[in-house]
């Protein structure tokens, strides 16, 4: 598991040897040789040398901005974009790939197929680094990145291009970004993280098809909420086991007597369902929340009703979920709808 940052980040270069040209006494020298005789010189470490991260992330966030305006990025190019992004989500993300055949228009389709795919692209840095530091120095680089690109000056990296073109469309603004990869600390962390990503991608949804309302937002949010916690709950044992993580907090883990080891090992247990059905319950609450302001919305555009599509995969999950835990709330809330 990735520790905190530490700040620095120090690596020692050591010379490769050098040999010079060694003299050897053969027959052919006499006792009065007068040959210059070289030794090997022994290979001596270069001085520490100290790479300050926070001056490596100053440095990358000047040079940010420094590509081509997208007013001068060819129609090709920005279309070239576009099918790199669909392909690529279409590969990593099959879900919402499926998830966005639901909407009709073909612009607010490809807008959020962007968004997903920059939010995977953000969340498997951690997969590419071997050090906090260089993931931390990767990181910067995409924060300054993403603002610059959202400003109009986007790199030569499709996912921004198409970023930079959607943000032009649609009026977009930035916003700092926070990225965590530790055991979140309770509930509340993960529904967090649920509204920063998920509920925030289904707000630019909605402020795309000019349909954000007090109702609407309210929805959104929820839902956002809800799918951020299921996936994280679907993950459970991918992170288990490829990152040596897990998203489980720690909170509702200590309730239950469960340790970082016990979810490592990948072996069921009562108090690990205990934990799981604690959290699955969160988020079947936000489901169940986003449908009681669902019923206050009416006559809603059409897509409207598409980009909030996803809370179906919500239910799916959660209802499946509900087949391998012991009679719960889960199951009783979805017999009463």
């Amino acid at each position: 598991m990735l520790r905190k940052f530490s700040g620095r980040l120090c690596l020692r270069f050591v010379t490769p040897k050098r040999f010079a040209h060694v003299h050897k006494h053969d027959h052919t020298c006499g006792s009065g040789c007068n040959h210059t005789h070289h030794t090997v010189e022994e290979p001596q470490p270069r001085p520490i040398k100290e790479f300050d991260l926070n001056n490596i992330k100053k440095s990358i966030s000047e040079h940010a901005g420094q590509d081509i305006p997208l007013s001068e990025i060819p129609e090709e190019e920005i279309n070239l974009a576009f099918s790199e992004v669909v392909t690529g989500v279409n590969k990593h993300n099959r879900e919402q790939f499926i998830y966005s055949t639901w909407i009709q228009d073909e612009d607010l389709r490809l807008f959020y197929l962007t968004l997903i795919y920059l939010n995977g692209e953000l969340l498997r840095i951690k997969e590419k680094v071997r050090t906090p530091g260089s993931g931390e120095i990767r990181f910067a680089w995409w924060k300054a990145n993403l603002k610059s690109s959202m400003g109009g000056i986007p790199p030569k990296v499709p996912v921004l291009i198409a970023l930079s073109y959607f943000s032009k469309k649609y009026n977009l603004t930035y916003h700092e970004l926070e990225f965590k990869w530790t055991q979140p600390p309770d509930m509340q962390a993960i529904e967090g993280y649920g509204e920063g990503i998920y509920s925030s991608i289904l707000y630019m949804m909605l402020d795309a098809i000019n349909y954000r309302t007090t109702h609407s937002a309210h929805v959104a949010s929820h839902i956002g909420k809800c799918y951020g916690i299921s996936l994280l709950l679907r993950g459970t044992a991918y992170h288990a086991e490829k990152n040596r993580t897990t998203f489980l907090p720690a909170s509702v883990c200590a309730k239950y007597g469960v340790t970082e080891e016990d979810i490592y090992k990948k072996q069921y247990t009562k108090s690990i369902g205990d934990a799981v059905f604690e959290v699955a319950d969160q988020a079947k609450a936000h489901l169940d929340a986003a449908r009681d302001h669902a019923k206050s919305i009416i006559d809603p555009p059409t897509d409207y009703k598409r980009v909030l599509q996803i809370a179906t995969f919500c239910d799916l999950f959660l209802y499946r979920l509900q087949k391998v835990q012991v009679p719960s709330k889960l199951q009783s809330n979805k017999e009463q709808q």
